[in-house]
């Protein structure tokens, strides 16, 4: 009698652990495989998911929504390094566990703004689809800018930045980059007349011959 319950009780519980639905992670590692993604590429979106869940106190993702969401990425992007690697990276993770995995349409999911003045330049860059080699000479002539009067936030010297437009030489902003930092990032409205005052609206593609980003341990 007890030989038999010895080998009924493995086999039980073995039913019984086939017949539970899977675990939430192990479907969003499923759905991931599914999708194409390697391996170390299914554990990071897993770790995403697992970390969204613990950020709100273990509730199950269906009981929450965008506002949520929200909460939980702005806190990625204010408190990982680099930001905006780890922003899309969970944001790519709460995409595939809404979208794919629980079948909910939170419509897009924010990208909420970094605390750094130049990754907010990078984000701007990176979502209009801007190629690496020009986010790089953006952003080495928004340092520039920066360096140039004093290390002062770009926001409070907004004469400073109009002249820098009007005046463009070596160790001021070109239009383009003063259009992009001004109106995109800052929010400054700066008029088109100025902008162009100097010449019209640069817009950097591939081809256009530019001074090259400095290294690391210059531009730092």
């Amino acid at each position: 009698m007890s030989a038999s319950l010895a080998v009924a009780t493995p086999v039980a519980a073995a039913v019984e652990r086939a017949a539970q639905p899977p675990r939430l992670l192990d479907q969003v590692a499923e759905a991931a495989r599914k999708r194409g993604a390697s391996e170390p590429t299914t554990e990071q979106l897993a770790s995403w998911v697992r970390a969204y869940i613990v950020f709100h106190g273990k509730q199950h993702p269906r009981d929450l929504g965008l506002p949520a969401v929200s909460r939980f990425l702005q806190h990625v992007v204010r408190t990982e390094k680099p930001p905006l690697p780890a922003l899309e990276a969970a944001r790519a993770a709460l995409e595939l566990l809404y979208n794919h995995v629980l079948s909910m349409d939170l419509g897009e999911l924010p990208r909420p703004q970094p605390l750094r003045l130049l990754d907010q330049m990078s984000q701007v860059l990176r979502v209009r689809h801007y190629s690496p080699r020009t986010e790089a000479c953006y952003l080495h002539w928004a340092r520039h800018f920066i360096l140039f009067h004093g290390k002062r936030h770009a926001r409070h010297p907004v004469k400073c930045l109009r002249r820098a437009v009007e005046r463009r030489s070596r160790q001021r902003l070109p239009t383009g980059r003063a259009s992009l930092l001004g109106n995109h990032i800052l929010r400054l409205c700066l008029p088109d007349d100025q902008i162009q005052q100097r010449g019209r609206l640069e817009r950097l593609h591939d081809s256009e011959t530019f001074m090259p980003a400095p290294s690391a341990a210059t531009a730092d």
